[in-house]
């Protein structure tokens, strides 16, 4: 079974071969195929090269500056630590990162060299603007012009550029930033501390998008490393490359060619593909929220929890404040909450939720597949915002029922599938396949324990916060059950497959 497994994840699309780019037709973004071919090696975390040289090495490194400095040593040895895990995947766009970097250190200390509080407020525009203007040319410049040249005849480039690994991340944090400085008056003073806030590798690549209060007052301080904490942090990323490497990565072979090919599927064959689809992803996004949370705490930085079990949820409003949480909450605190948020009148509510989900959507990619995602789950936010006003109280089992069905179903859209394959997936999904009734499943006996054994494990088994509460009694019991799943995960390891969240 497990030879089996492997000669699948060899055969996964996502996974790069020894030498040359992998060759696909399409990813389940739309995008062109060198976006997510060009990751390199070094910035996923579940490979062998980062765990066994990269990580070693950074935290050596930091240990050795922290005896023989203060923490201003370990507060470089970070920055540069992280500059070069950005720079391995592709060298280059670090100037681009160094410039974003660059621009927003001197643009909050301009912002607070703004005499009046109406030209900060202008200073503030600018500065916000500048930084979204660069995620637009990268990320929709391509999506907008093909649209335009379709509606009104011009002849706009539409041909897609290469999008910088890390761009909406970085860009948002920053935006935070600016945003905090004007409400507070308080921005960093050194510009060493600010790039390594901006650039910290563990959440540099696919969050948490960290505030300002958060990382900064903890960089630059001295950290001395203790078995305690190495512990802890190990087990922490153990938890997650668990579920990226045993989880997500055995699941993505079973369910991918059904999204690639774009070939007819049955009723059963439907559901199945999506609850693997999005569990892939669930696992996926999991495993690297957690291993960032842990190599923050090997290199004594505490990071925000960025996921807490969200199919456990009872409705989808409380899906999306535990999926991405530093996401949600950046548009809540800066969208949502601004335009008025709950305190207004019903259809200005209806139309802040709608606003603040929609580009929830919107910032995953750049296709109309991601604009229906976000609509869809607007919706759904929003008839539950209104179910909520009537008082009236659905059992807490069929309302997680809802919540999960209906958030399964939104898989081809999430995926970014073409219209024409959404459309035959849910036409399934309701009982009108394309597929002749009768026909067997395209899924092994094996796969077909591996997804509902994935989705038990997503709705029963405890969470990484929950583990890490547990009272252990022996040391030795705890090294074994780490030792174990630690085990586990690097013999999964085929190799690199590149995070989800990686192309956002």
């Amino acid at each position: 079974m497990r030879s089996r497994r492997r000669a699948r994840a060899r055969a996964h699309p996502l996974h790069r071969p020894a030498r040359g780019p992998p060759r696909r037709e399409r990813l389940p973004t739309g995008r062109a195929p060198r976006e997510r071919a060009t990751v390199g090696r070094a910035v996923v975390f579940s490979s062998y090269e980062f765990f066994a040289f990269f990580l070693p090495a950074v935290l050596i490194a930091v240990a050795l500056a922290g005896r023989r400095h203060t923490g201003r040593g370990q507060l470089v040895v970070l920055a540069l630590a992280s500059l070069l895990f950005y720079g391995w995947w592709r060298w280059s766009f670090l100037p681009l990162l160094l410039a974003s970097v660059g621009f927003n250190f001197v643009w909050a200390r301009h912002i607070l060299r703004r005499g009046s509080p109406r030209a900060a407020r202008w200073t503030l525009a600018f500065g916000v603007s500048a930084n979204l203007f660069l995620l637009g040319w990268y990320k929709y410049r391509a999506f907008v012009a093909q649209n335009l040249n379709a509606v009104f005849g011009t002849h706009f480039d539409a041909v897609p550029v290469e999008l910088p690994l890390a761009i909406s991340f970085f860009t948002f944090q920053q935006i935070a930033y600016l945003v905090d400085t004007h409400r507070d008056g308080r921005s960093e003073s050194n510009p060493v501390r600010f790039a390594a806030f901006v650039s910290f590798f563990p959440q540099l690549i696919a969050g948490p998008i960290v505030r300002r209060d958060e990382l900064i007052p903890q960089l630059g301080r001295r950290h001395r490393f203790t078995s305690a904490a190495l512990a802890e942090g190990l087990a922490i990323f153990t938890i997650g490359l668990f579920k990226k490497a045993v989880l997500a990565d055995t699941l993505g072979p079973a369910v991918d060619p059904l999204f690639l090919e774009h070939s007819p599927v049955g009723f059963l064959d439907a559901w199945l593909a999506c609850t693997g689809s999005m569990l892939q992803i669930y696992f996926d996004f999991a495993g690297y929220s957690d291993m960032a949370v842990g190599l923050g705490v090997m290199l004594g930085i505490r990071l925000p929890d960025n996921f807490a079990s969200p199919l456990k949820a009872v409705n989808i409003n409380e899906l999306w404040s535990r999926w991405h949480m530093t996401l949600t909450r950046f548009f809540r605190d800066y969208l949502y909450i601004p335009l008025g948020g709950n305190r207004v009148t019903r259809p200005r509510h209806i139309f802040n939720v709608m606003a603040m989900m929609l580009l929830i959507g919107v910032w995953h990619g750049a296709s109309w597949a991601f604009v229906l995602v976000g609509l869809t789950q607007g919706v759904g936010v929003a008839i539950h915002a209104l179910w909520t006003r009537t008082g009236i109280a659905i059992p807490s089992l069929l309302s997680r029922a809802i919540t999960l069905v209906f958030f399964m179903s939104t898989a081809p859209a999430f995926r970014g599938s073409a219209p024409e394959h959404m459309e035959s997936m849910w036409k399934a999904m309701v009982g009108f396949s394309d597929r002749p009734f009768g026909a067997g499943s395209r899924f092994s006996d094996a796969d077909w324990v591996w997804i509902l054994g994935g989705l038990a494990i997503a709705l029963l088994a405890p969470n990484r916060q929950q583990i890490m509460k547990w009272p252990w009694r022996s040391d030795v019991a705890y090294v074994v059950v780490f030792g174990v799943a630690l085990a586990s995960g690097l013999l999964f390891v085929a190799g690199p497959v590149p995070f989800w969240y990686f192309q956002f």
